[in-house]
């Protein structure tokens, strides 16, 4: 998953492909998620997969690895120590 805003507030979009342990996409997503920088895109790109993923009937017969870049929105997500404090509701749903 990836999301895009060029460096500061702006438009921003995501993209991504969910693949099976093969590399064969299962499924593919993308468009615009309103103005933000790009940690915030990155970050609701995340979100988006999971919410995909959990959708889809995958959970609990396929593994899910999340890759990102960069990787500090995988860190946010692992350690809610450093989460910025505006993304609280995001990381909520991430975490459900």
């Amino acid at each position: 998953m990836n999301g895009s805003s060029r460096g500061c507030l702006r438009k921003t979009e995501i993209g991504g492909a969910l693949r099976d342990k093969n590399g064969c996409v299962l499924a593919l997503c993308s468009g615009p998620m309103g103005e933000g920088y790009a940690a915030n895109a990155k970050l609701l790109a995340i979100e988006n997969g999971l919410e995909i993923f959990a959708n889809s009937g995958w959970v609990g017969c396929k593994h899910l690895v999340i890759e990102s870049d960069p990787m500090l929105s995988i860190s946010w997500c692992l350690n809610p120590c450093i989460q910025p404090w505006n993304f609280a509701k995001v990381f909520k749903r991430v975490d459900t």
